[in-house]
């Protein structure tokens, strides 16, 4: 018996073969259907024999009651019960062993009473009753008898043994003598009360199971003088119920084999071997997932199963299924490529774009006015967050850093659009932050179809005295951290997001820093960090670890920060480009 397992949570799983179920199935079909056909078949064919010998029983005890001399029946009879009487009160005596004994004695009584005056009498039934029993084939007792039924005692008048004059007849179990009382079993009452019924006796004897059946005799007057009674020994019919059982079990068990033989095969033809065939299909369709699944399908059209039933119309689905899985794998290879081909062209805007920003630190190494860093982290191939830093002239360096709407390919073009018009502004308009992102929100509303806007944060310093001004449109809040202090957040004042509206107005910020202070500038893809519990760094997460080491230089401050942020994303995909500009200001 074929068998697989398999693991399914933690469970071992056996997969017996749908052919040995079906065997199994019918031969215990098979089992079942034979053993019923043998006990039905035995049970009716038993039945019949049975009453076979019980109507000929009958027929038997009908022609001696026919034939039977009345006046000798009317004799014994009458002899019989005259001695009977005399005992029939001590028939119900106080034990068992009394009415024994009292039976006993009234057979001892009977004997003498067979060779007495009625002798003649007795004679001339027994030779009729012989006759009779040598004309049947079967073995025959015969008997005639009386009934009491006030106390339900049958007494036996004459019994016929197979030889008249025999000396041993009173030796025998199965002869009862004249006046023989035998107290009367139910089934034996009611042969002997009714005797228009079917019912028949089978019981066992000291020569074995016999059928017992019982006819009333009359006199000429319609009296019931009587009843002759008729065993007939069952040894041989149970001989020929034996030898029937056993060849009705043989042609019975062959022909249930052999039907059992020819169910297996048809069930095996139609249902196994079509089942077996749509297995290895699927094995050979599994074997070739995901490396031929592209090219034409073959394995279940090629099965051919024609049955005609459920099993080729599942055959018809599952080569359906074959071939659209094939067209799909067809159309995911193409989708794959396209991907593989979108990753690359990214993958390379991703170097355009940071090949954009400044990537060279220190930036300015002939200039010891100040020191800064600036690194941008985006949250996929390509972000809408930019950083930059540029001398307007000697004595004026701009810092900007700028938040575009959304993320992917669309929000780094804009960021690129955003960068060159500030940096353009810049250099035409001068030191005027107001002017520069004024212009540029003019420029970005004409050519935003898209309809996306940008938070700036502009500003710029006189490096001689520490004057920084800068316009905060819709960006985060600096950091700022004062020579021997710690980082604190600046509250300034906030305009609109750059190409949200045509005519915003920008106002202007100013800070004075000196010699040793130190300007945070970042995006909200550091505040708005995540961690798997959805939690947000926060503002207070960021200062803290900018005050993790207040001497720190501006590339240790944006370093420690990103990786303060990696930590406590911890492998969470990043909720937004991260983008951070650290500036130090030494003094002129």
């Amino acid at each position: 018996m074929e068998s697989r397992s398999i693991f399914e949570k933690g469970k071992t799983v056996i997969f017996k073969s749908l052919g040995s179920k079906i065997f199994v199935l019918t031969v215990v079909f098979g089992l079942i259907v034979g053993t019923s056909a043998i006990t039905i078949g035995y049970g009716m064919y038993s039945r019949s024999v049975d009453l076979f010998y019980a109507d000929k029983a009958m027929r038997t005890a009908e022609t001696v009651a026919t034939l039977i001399d009345k006046d000798d029946a009317v004799v014994t009879r009458n002899d019989v019960l005259s001695l009977y009487n005399e005992y029939a009160d001590r028939l119900v005596g106080p034990d068992e062993e009394s009415i024994h004994d009292t039976i006993m004695e009234l057979r001892e009584k009977g004997k003498s009473l067979l060779y007495g005056e009625h002798r003649e009498n007795f004679r001339n039934i027994e030779k009729m009753i012989h006759k009779i029993m040598d004309s049947t084939e079967a073995d025959d007792y015969i008997y005639y008898m009386t009934y009491d039924d006030d106390r339900d005692w049958m007494i036996f008048i004459i019994d016929v043994v197979d030889e008249i004059d025999s000396e041993n007849m009173y030796s025998n179990e199965d002869f009862f003598p004249p006046c023989t009382a035998w107290k009367v079993e139910d089934d034996i009452k009611e042969l002997l009360t009714d005797p228009t019924k079917e019912a028949y006796t089978v019981y066992s004897t000291g020569s074995g199971m016999v059928v017992s059946k019982a006819c009333p005799v009359y006199d000429e007057n319609g009296e019931n003088i009587g009843y002759i009674g008729v065993d007939i020994m069952l040894k041989d019919v149970l001989t020929t119920k034996r030898t029937f059982l056993l060849r009705y079990c043989l042609a019975i068990g062959s022909i249930v084999i052999i039907l059992s033989l020819v169910l297996l095969l048809i069930l095996s033809r139609s249902i196994v071997r079509p089942i077996e065939r749509l297995e290895d299909g699927c094995q050979q369709f599994i074997n070739r997932l995901g490396t031929e699944l592209t090219e034409a399908p073959h394995y279940f059209a090629d099965l051919k199963l024609h049955t005609g039933d459920e099993i080729e119309k599942l055959w018809m689905m599952l080569g359906d299924l074959e071939i659209n899985v094939a067209i799909s794998m067809r159309r995911i290879k193409a989708m794959t490529t396209e991907k593989e081909r979108v990753k690359a062209e990214l993958s390379v805007a991703n170097q355009i774009q940071s090949s954009m920003l400044p990537s060279t630190f220190p930036a300015y190494p002939d200039r010891n006015e100040f020191d800064l860093y600036a690194e941008m982290v985006p949250a996929r191939e390509v972000g809408g967050d930019l950083y930059d830093h540029f001398l307007i002239d000697d004595d004026h360096l701009a810092l900007v850093i700028a938040d575009v709407s959304g993320k992917g390919i669309s929000a780094a073009l804009f960021m690129v659009m955003t960068k060159q018009l500030l940096k353009s502004r810049a250099l035409i308009d001068g030191a005027d932050p107001v002017k520069i992102v004024t212009d540029v929100n003019s420029l970005l509303m004409e050519e935003n179809k898209a309809h996306l806007f940008v938070t700036v944060f502009l500003g710029i310093l006189t490096i001689s005295d520490g004057c920084f001004v800068y316009v905060n449109a819709g960006h985060e809040y600096p950091a700022i951290r004062k020579k021997d202090g710690e980082f604190t957040v600046e509250k300034d004042i906030h305009c609109a997001p750059v190409a949200v509206r045509k005519n915003t107005v920008f106002k202007p910020n100013k800070l004075v820093l000196e010699p040793g202070d130190t300007l945070y500038l970042y995006t909200d893809g550091i505040t708005e960090a995540r961690d798997k519990d959805d939690k947000m760094l926060g503002k207070e997460g960021m200062l803290s670890a900018l005050n993790e080491d207040p001497g720190a230089d501006p590339r240790d401050i944006v370093r420690r920060m990103k990786n303060r942020v990696n930590e406590f994303e911890s492998g969470v995909e990043p909720f937004d480009d991260c983008t951070m500009l650290c500036f130090k200001y030494n003094g002129s």
